[in-house]
């Protein structure tokens, strides 16, 4: 059998070797501009907010930036959203809360400082059947009966949007303080229930992973270093909806979002109210 030949090394002038990458400049702090999404990755994604009743949960551990995220997200959808902050007694929200900022117009905020009021409604379907006429559909009257079932701030930001040609989109800040109120099992029904009525409800819980999170059609988890470096952040779709085929598992930072980033930034350097990002109130 003949040897296979020896290789011959190759030599190269220094002069031509590659270099090794700089290191990156400190000065000013700037984040390198992110490559952008492929063509189409996202293109489907604010239309399929609005399309039909969707839920979605918003989660990571900087409650302010779930939020501002979570803003940037309903606001890109390209319609009329009704804003619930749920907030600890007697505090005010943080400055870097979309609410503090101005960007969510005051016709459309709701604000509970109890957390009883967002306790849900029990009261059973016989009592509903006493306040509905027998002509009376039986879809409406189960509509009527999953509606008086919601928190009552619920209630009144459902019936503020009022009769819209796409799903009205209700926004609940800070869920993480409800979790006493709910059991995990109970959640699934919640949510069929508002979006039963015509409604997408978004959630933001500004902790780690919810257990019942696979029960919301969307699931996006925030990461950042923290809220003051927000440009840095980076958003993992671990479930996006039902055409999230090309973007779920994705990774994809903040800024590389076009619309959505630009809206987060307008909200945040806006300081008076981020108006060049705010929706129509």
């Amino acid at each position: 059998m003949t040897p296979e030949p020896k290789r011959r090394r190759a030599t190269t002038a220094a002069s031509d070797r590659p270099r090794a990458p700089s290191a990156p400049r400190r000065a000013g702090r700037r984040p390198p501009r992110a490559a952008p999404v492929a063509p189409g990755l996202l293109l489907n994604l604010p239309s399929d907010l609005t399309r039909a009743p969707v839920t979605a949960i918003v989660y990571g551990r900087q409650p302010d930036l779930t939020n501002l995220v979570t803003y940037g997200l309903v606001a890109w959808a390209g319609t009329q959203f009704s804003w619930i902050d749920v907030r600890e007694r007697s505090r005010a929200p943080s400055a870097w809360n979309p609410v503090a900022l101005g960007a969510i117009p005051p016709s459309r905020l709701f604000v509970v400082d109890e957390l009883g009021e967002m306790a849900p409604d029990p009261m059973a379907p016989g009592a509903v059947r006493s306040v509905v006429r027998a002509d009376e559909p039986v879809d409406s009257m189960e509509q009527l009966s999953a509606f008086v079932r919601l928190p009552r701030p619920v209630q009144q930001a459902l019936a503020r949007a009022g009769p819209t040609r796409v799903p009205a989109i209700m926004v609940v800040s800070n869920a993480h303080r409800l979790s006493p109120l709910y059991a995990s099992a109970n959640v699934p029904a919640l949510l069929e229930e508002i979006t039963s009525l015509g409604a997408s409800l978004f959630v933001t819980f500004g902790a780690g992973p919810p257990v019942n999170r696979s029960s919301f059609d969307y699931v996006i988890r925030v990461d950042a270093p923290s809220v003051d470096r927000w440009d840095e952040t980076t958003l993992h779709f671990e479930r996006a909806g039902p055409s999230g085929a090309p973007v779920e598992g994705r990774r994809i930072p903040l800024r590389s979002l076009g619309p959505m980033g630009d809206l987060v930034r307008a909200a945040i350097e806006g300081s008076a109210g981020g108006r060049a990002g705010r929706p129509p109130g």
